[in-house]
C-alpha cells in the first residue's frame, strides 16, 4: 500500500480535491508520456521521463486499478524507495538520517515522499546535460498543444529542439 506523507493509507475516496486521479488513468497517461519522451528526439528528455515514469509504476504497482492516489502527495516505504534508486534498503535509511532524503516517521517505519525519490535520482543522474532537472509535479495533469505537459523547452516542438535537429 501507499502512504501518505502523514502516514495515511491511499485508499479510494481517501482524498478530494484536484489531484486525485485513478491508478487505472495514470497507468495511462504514464504510457502516454513515454510515447512522447520516445519520440521527443532528446536523450535526456526521454532519460528523464523514463525515470519518473518507473518510480511511479514500481510504485504503483501493488496498487488497485480502481484506487484513487495524489501523484504529487505518494509516499513510500524504504524498500521501495531503494528498489527505485537501486539502493540497498539500509543505505537508504542512512541517506534519511543523514538528512540527504527527506521521510517522515511513521510507526517506527520511514515514509519517503515520491517526489523527494525522484529529485534524488535526477540530482545523481551523471549523464544528464541539463543543468536543472525538469519539474514533474504537473506532468500527468491533461494539457492541450502539441508540447502538452511538457516543461518550458522540453517539449518535443519547441524552438531549441528544432534547431538541435537541424544542426545533428
Amino acid at each position: 500500500m501507499c502512504r501518505r506523507p502523514d502516514g495515511g493509507i491511499l485508499k479510494a475516496g481517501s482524498f478530494s480535491g484536484s489531484g486525485d486521479m485513478r491508478v487505472a488513468e495514470v497507468r495511462n497517461r504514464v504510457a502516454g508520456r513515454l510515447g512522447e519522451a520516445a519520440a521527443s528526439g532528446d536523450e535526456d528528455v526521454a532519460a528523464q521521463a523514463l525515470d519518473f515514469c518507473r518510480a511511479l509504476l514500481i510504485t504503483l504497482a501493488s496498487e488497485d486499478a480502481d484506487s484513487d492516489v495524489n501523484v504529487q502527495t505518494l509516499a513510500i516505504k524504504t524498500g521501495t524507495a531503494g528498489r527505485i534508486l537501486g539502493l540497498n534498503q539500509e543505505y537508504v535509511r542512512e541517506l534519511i538520517r543523514r538528512r540527504v532524503l527527506g521521510a517522515n516517521k511513521s510507526n517506527g517505519e520511514f515514509h519517503v515522499p515520491l517526489s523527494a525519490v525522484v529529485s534524488f535520482q535526477a540530482k545523481s543522474v551523471k549523464f544528464s546535460t541539463s543543468p536543472v532537472p525538469f519539474d514533474t509535479s504537473n506532468w500527468l495533469e491533461p494539457k492541450v498543444g502539441t508540447s502538452a505537459g511538457w516543461p518550458k523547452g522540453h517539449g518535443p516542438h519547441h524552438k531549441g529542439h528544432d534547431e538541435q535537429q537541424g544542426s545533428a
